[in-house]
């Protein structure tokens, strides 16, 4: 097995057992709204020494694998209109990071707020 799919099986694991279901909602501009829901996710707000570069105390990190990535949002990555529905709060996408191996993604970093 590959240092990446190794790297996404480990994280696949983790968000099984202490992650939580997620709804990703892409507010459509020239299409219909799009959503997938039941992604699962792991998601904490920022601890003090990370509230830089435009992270503000009150945002969450929401930590996704590129395996439960539905079709609609790897086409079209998660980006500035897209919203993230955690238990019942609907949360903008305020930055999208994704963490990658030899070119592979392995997981995905998303700032959100509200």
């Amino acid at each position: 097995m590959s240092e990446a799919a190794e790297a996404i099986a480990d994280l696949d694991d983790e968000l099984r057992r202490v992650g939580q279901d997620v709804t990703l909602r892409r507010i459509g501009t020239d299409a219909p709204d799009t959503e997938a829901p039941g992604v699962r996710a792991f998601v904490r707000g920022y601890r003090p020494d990370e509230l830089t570069g435009g992270i503000q105390q009150g945002d969450s990190l929401v930590v996704l694998s590129p395996t439960g990535m539905p079709a609609a949002f790897v086409i079209e990555p998660l980006g500035g209109n897209d919203r993230i529905v955690v238990a019942g709060r609907s949360l903008n996408v305020e930055y999208v990071d994704p963490v990658q191996i030899a070119g592979i993604t392995v997981r995905i970093n998303v700032a959100v707020r509200g």
